[in-house]
């Protein structure tokens, strides 16, 4: 540190999660719910979901708070499935959701849809 310079020190802000059905934090309960019987790392959970580290850590207690995730050797997995997308469901608001519509005079797959939307930038 420099003579006569003075970094101000930010307090630090624990933010809570607002909702476990906030649009980030679905990201992270459609990639478990993908992946059921998958161990994930906190840090490949938020990498895969596209979230930060934070809002993984903080749906992971959520979840581990209802016995939905549990964690062993700093290693998460899905616990109940069932009734996480049970209870996703129940939260589940469509009208959140961006509709966009497409036509094709080509026949069109699962696939061919798929590629269209990653190219896009689409998820």
């Amino acid at each position: 540190m420099i003579a006569g310079d003075f970094l101000a020190e930010r307090p630090l802000i624990l933010r809570d999660l607002k909702s476990l059905y906030s649009p980030k934090a679905e990201r992270i309960i459609r990639v478990l719910l993908c992946n059921p019987g998958k161990n994930w790392k906190v840090k490949e959970l938020a990498d895969e979901s596209g979230v930060s580290l934070g809002q993984a850590s903080n749906v992971k207690k959520i979840l581990q708070d209802q016995e939905l995730l549990s964690g062993k050797r700093g290693e998460l997995s899905l616990e109940q499935p069932v009734s996480l997308l049970q209870e996703w469901a129940e939260n589940y608001d469509f009208r959140k959701n961006r509709i966009q519509e497409f036509y094709s005079f080509k026949s069109v797959t699962n696939h061919s849809c798929c590629s269209i939307y990653k190219s896009h930038g689409l998820r």
